[in-house]
């Protein structure tokens, strides 16, 4: 039963944002969530679309698990890979996992300065997102210069889907931006002694 809550909810986050590539955020409703959906199961999951934040919220979970899982293969294929290599593909793959839903984000990245949720929720997917990608790169967040890289990765990520989101740029040009931000932040943190030069 509960497996089957799990799998509901996760549909339902997914059709959220589908339909947002179409409607605006206060037009998806219950019905339009459920659509397809027989009338035992709607009665019964009915209260999982009470919260529209928290499937979005879910939404960005399972893509940065499923960008996470996929970068984590391949770079047990490619050792010699640095951090900053490893933080650029990941970032691009965010982009790239997004692409069908630009739209849609478009519409959520409007409201975050309406909606404290939603912009909480956008906020903590970068925060989830950066954390992650630096363990997975091989950095430990030991204390707390590892503090201030999780916050500066997470800015650079930030920057860099931003642009991407409302820029329409290709995936050449993340690539360009990706690399420029990412040395620009790894220079500073050079500077300031957030990271050594054998990190």
């Amino acid at each position: 039963m509960y497996k089957e809550h799990i799998k509901i909810k996760e549909k339902l986050a997914f059709r959220l944002v589908r339909h947002l590539n179409n409607l605006d955020w206060e037009e998806i409703n219950d019905e339009i969530l459920f659509q397809g959906i027989n009338e035992e199961k709607k009665l019964r999951f009915k209260w999982l679309v009470n919260d529209k934040v928290e499937l979005l919220k879910i939404y960005f979970e399972l893509i940065n698990l499923k960008i996470l899982y996929e970068a984590e293969n391949d770079f047990l294929d490619d050792k010699d890979a640095t951090i900053r290599e490893k933080l650029i593909e990941i970032i691009i793959r965010k982009c790239e996992h997004h692409q069908k839903d630009k739209i849609a984000l478009r519409k959520v990245r409007s409201l975050i300065f309406n909606y404290s949720e939603i912009s909480i929720k956008y906020l903590s997917n970068f925060m989830f997102l950066s954390k992650q990608a630096l363990l997975l790169s091989g950095d430990d967040l030991r204390g707390y210069r590892g503090k201030l890289r999780e916050i500066g990765v997470c800015g650079v990520f930030g920057i860099i889907f931003e642009n991407w989101l409302m820029n329409n740029l290709d995936e050449s040009k993340v690539l360009s931006l990706a690399n420029k931000y990412i040395a620009r932040a790894e220079e500073y943190a050079l500077f300031f002694n957030i990271i050594y030069q054998n990190d």
